[in-house]
């Protein structure tokens, strides 16, 4: 699940701890709130820590969701 499910800095280990096997992250306007700007999901491998998994995934979302809110 996307957030608003895990909302807050800790989404991705609440995701890891409750044992989904997908995440992602949501660009909304503010932090947690306002209107849905982007969102995108991704596979959680299987033993996969929160540092491996915002590496290899969330991380480069992020940069991808921040150049669309910017227009780049």
């Amino acid at each position: 699940m996307l957030l608003p499910e895990f909302p807050d800095r800790h989404a991705v280990e609440a995701a890891l701890a409750a044992g989904r096997d997908v995440t992602g992250g949501t660009l909304t306007e503010c932090y947690d709130a306002g209107p849905i700007l982007a969102q995108r999901s991704c596979a959680i491998l299987p033993g996969e820590t929160a540092v491996e998994l915002w590496r290899r995934a969330l991380a480069p979302m992020v940069r991808r969701c921040s150049w669309r809110k910017r227009g780049l």
